[in-house]
């Protein structure tokens, strides 16, 4: 979002739920600051609550409909997984707001959905699949050396771009 020009950019999720929301918060605060973007973010939309879709889309829309009238609308938003995503997309489109040409939405994990909906959404791929293996090749280690070194693994996760984001507007 930053290539793009985006330098109004608000993340969306409880940044409390889980270490995955909270290092994906870190990892978006880290870089708004490494390029000198100012961190001006809507507290509500860091503490979104919300079980399932309907609740959260139902949150949203009183918290969006705030920010677009009192003007205070960002050029993008970043969500810590898909399916807040797609709730702010669903949102936005019921407030009259065009994505990706008026407000990009990108989101995380790459569920099937993010690929379905309208317009598909931009995210981040995480291969589960590589995720799970690596876990048990660790706790098999870990029993077989109970006293090794603690270890802290990360892997990268692949950008999907699609339809949901575009260059920030003029």
């Amino acid at each position: 979002m930053l290539g793009s020009g985006h330098r109004k950019l608000q993340f969306v999720g409880d940044i409390r739920y889980s270490r995955s929301f909270h290092d994906r918060w870190l990892g978006f605060r880290s870089m708004l600051e490494e390029q000198d973007v100012e961190l001006e973010q809507n507290r509500e939309l860091l503490e979104l609550k919300g079980i399932n879709r309907s609740e959260m889309t139902e949150e949203l829309d009183r918290i969006l409909k705030d920010m677009q009238q009192s003007e205070r609308m960002p050029t993008s938003f970043v969500c810590a997984n898909d399916s807040i995503a797609i709730c702010v997309m669903t949102v936005l489109m019921r407030l009259g707001i065009d994505v990706p040409s008026q407000c990009s939405v990108f989101g995380f994990d790459n569920i099937e959905d993010a690929g379905l909906s309208s317009p598909t959404l931009s995210t981040v791929h995480v291969n589960k699949e590589a995720l799970g293996q690596r876990s048990v090749e660790t706790l098999l280690w870990r029993i077989a050396h109970p006293d090794g070194p603690k270890e802290k693994i990360l892997l990268a996760g692949d950008f999907v771009l699609r339809e949901s984001t575009t260059a920030a507007p003029q």
